[in-house]
């Protein structure tokens, strides 16, 4: 396995970071304006609101699936769900909520892997298994990664003909003085062109994008807060 499977104090910075209350508050109100947004996706769900199921099969990928945002996000509307994550201590905190997933504990199953290298790690990664989704999502993971167009290549590459990628990540970093004179790198932020661009190399279509407009709060390590704008993203693999 690589160095990205290998990080023993992410777990702890995780919860670190959840349990501070402002980061807490404002998670939970990054997840209700995506929960307001939920027919943004474009996906024809497995269930309606209310649970009402409508007989069809809704495959989802939660890739970088931390402790598992997105999927109690999007899980009340899918059959199933695959987690990938190249943190350990992230996938054990995944499994820990899987009870409060939409499809139940047994249609969602959690994996430590990388599908970003190529050929992905571990090898069962390149198995039907984890192909043909109608869903892939990542959430606030993007601007971590090595590439932000190799991964929408390669995770578009694992949509269904008609299947969707969705994105939730940075459109905008408010850092206060301080933060800003201590020389800490601020995280990449991306533009709408940006995402367009990658979605389309990706071989990706009818491409949406929402900025959201409400400005969210984040304690870090060093006890100061900045502010952030995130956004939304998806484009469909093409049906034929």
């Amino acid at each position: 396995m690589t160095s990205l499977l290998q990080e023993p104090d992410i777990g702890q910075v995780s919860d670190w970071f959840e349990e501070r209350p402002i980061n807490k508050a404002n998670r939970q109100k990054l997840a209700q304006m995506i929960r307001d947004r939920v027919l943004f996706a474009g996906i024809d769900w497995a269930k309606l609101s209310g649970s009402i199921e409508v007989g069809r099969e809704v495959r989802m990928l939660d890739y970088a699936c931390g402790p598992g945002f997105l999927s109690n996000i999007f899980g009340p509307y899918v059959s199933s769900i695959h987690a990938v994550d190249a943190s350990s201590a992230m996938i054990e905190r995944y499994r820990n909520n899987m009870n409060e997933f939409g499809p139940g504990r047994e249609k969602v199953a959690a994996i430590v892997g990388n599908l970003l290298l190529e050929p992905p790690e571990p090898a069962l990664l390149a198995d039907e298994e984890y192909q043909n989704f109608d869903l892939i999502t990542v959430g606030s993971a993007l601007h971590h990664f090595p590439s932000a167009e190799d991964a929408v290549r390669l995770l578009g590459g694992r949509l269904k003909p008609g299947g969707v990628l969705f994105v939730q990540d940075l459109y905008s970093h408010l850092s206060s003085e301080a933060v800003q004179q201590s020389g800490q790198v601020k995280p990449p932020q991306y533009k709408e062109g940006d995402m367009k661009k990658h979605m389309e190399k990706a071989g990706l279509g009818d491409f949406k994008f929402e900025i959201l407009q409400e400005n969210l709060e984040i304690e870090l390590p060093s006890e100061e807060v900045c502010q952030v704008q995130c956004f939304i993203a998806r484009a469909a693999r093409p049906l034929s």
